[in-house]
């Protein structure tokens, strides 16, 4: 009876020391950690500093669904029934018309041969007496000289189209081929000329021509 209460006692000594050594063991390891481990940093390990962590899942951008491809084909139009509308023609300039050119006056032989019809015309009572000046251009007479009458000035005006150059005595209002003696004055006579053009226009400039002065050549 004693010999086993003894045993027991030793038994329950040598756990209390085992106990009494787990528990200063563990006091001492906490102290150093508390003491001589230096806290941890964010600081990489040597020789990592150049490695690139790998991206994760998170860390990859995932594609929009709102994001509109233009270049994406949608699947229920075929290609090749796709009709394309024509191109726009070009709109070309207008082009520039052409500045309008007087029409050139006739010959001489069928200016007298319309004069001719119209003394015929006038014998006949078709139409009024043409003027004696009408065959010829106001460019084709020369003012030979002027003479006065109760009526007023006349001149002496010489055509230059034929070899007869006839002299006629002219007086204000009688037609040449181109135009008309709009007045007569002591130094000249003054001439309305009327160029018909290719358009359909007429257009009507004032000619001037002096009587030469004497002794001129």
């Amino acid at each position: 009876m004693t010999m086993n209460r003894y045993s027991n006692s030793i038994q329950n000594g040598r756990l209390l020391v085992a106990v009494m050594f787990i528990f200063l063991s563990v006091n001492h390891l906490s102290a150093g950690d508390r003491q001589g481990t230096p806290p941890p940093t964010d600081k990489p390990a040597p020789g990592e500093a150049n490695k690139t962590a790998a991206p994760t899942l998170t860390d990859v951008e995932l594609p929009s669904k709102n994001i509109v491809r233009s270049n994406v084909r949608d699947p229920f139009v075929v290609p090749t029934r796709v009709i394309k509308p024509p191109p726009l023609p070009k709109k070309l300039p207008s082009p520039v018309p052409p500045a309008p050119q007087p029409i050139p006056a006739a010959n001489v032989e069928a200016r007298f041969s319309a004069y001719k019809d119209l003394v015929r015309g006038s014998l006949g009572g078709r139409n009024p007496e043409p003027s004696k000046l009408a065959p010829y251009l106001i460019e084709e007479l020369t003012i030979s000289g002027i003479f006065k009458t109760e009526e007023g000035f006349g001149a002496f005006i010489t055509e230059t189209a034929t070899a007869k150059q006839q002299t006629f005595f002219a007086r204000v209002g009688w037609s040449t081929h181109d135009g008309i003696i709009e007045d007569i004055t002591p130094t000249g006579v003054k001439f309305k000329k009327i160029v018909k053009y290719n358009n359909g226009t007429v257009k009507q400039t004032e000619e001037f021509r002096a009587l030469p002065l004497p002794n001129s050549k």
